[in-house]
């Protein structure tokens, strides 16, 4: 599953944006906090892809992994 919606904290008189997608995976996943995720598909529907990297180590949710996101720039190694 995929949220890709920003979050947010706020402080005192700013808003900082923590990550811009979500993604669920298996628990057994194996993952380098190196790797990058690509999104081809949702639902599965082709949908125009998007790169990210992994900002933070995984967490475990009731379903899965959870990683947060972070839109990489095109062209960006």
């Amino acid at each position: 599953g995929r949220r890709q919606r920003a979050g947010i904290q706020n402080a005192s008189d700013a808003s900082v944006v923590i990550w811009d997608a979500r993604v669920r995976l298996p628990i057994d996943t194996v993952i380098d906090l190196r790797d990058r995720v690509r999104l081809m598909s949702q639902y599965g529907e082709p949908v125009s892809y998007v790169d990210y990297e992994i900002i933070a180590p995984p967490s475990r949710g009731p379903s899965g992994l959870v990683l947060e996101l972070r839109k990489v720039s095109p062209g960006v190694v």
